[in-house]
């Protein structure tokens, strides 16, 4: 250990780790929260953990496991189920169906109930 404290990247990283990975990351959370509405804060905050697996995958070659991807997968369906409007999908994709009959000179077919 006390090897490495002598070498010239051992302070490198751990001014690094203090001022850019802790000092700053807060500093820019704390505007964001300032700015963001909460839900939307929560989102971004969520999906950190995927950014860190893809940053170690990327620089240091971390293998990503499949726990780590059905967790990653989870948190991006929790991320999309709170900004996604599913009344909103639902009237654009109606309006598609009836452009695309229209468009191709059929009537529109309904498919029930409750199929808006």
């Amino acid at each position: 250990l006390t090897a490495h404290l002598r070498e010239p990247m051992f302070d490198f990283a751990l001014v690094w780790i203090g001022l850019v990975s802790t000092a700053l990351i807060l500093v820019l959370e704390t505007i964001a929260l300032g700015k963001l509405p909460s839900s939307e804060t929560a989102v971004v905050f969520s999906s950190e953990p995927l950014w860190g697996a893809g940053f170690a995958s990327v620089l240091i070659g971390e293998k990503i496991g499949m726990n780590t991807v059905v967790g990653g997968l989870l948190i991006i369906a929790a991320c999309l189920g709170r900004v996604v409007d599913i009344d909103r999908v639902r009237r654009q994709a109606k309006v598609l169906r009836h452009k695309t009959a229209k468009a191709l000179g059929t009537m529109t077919l309904e498919r029930g109930p409750g199929s808006d």
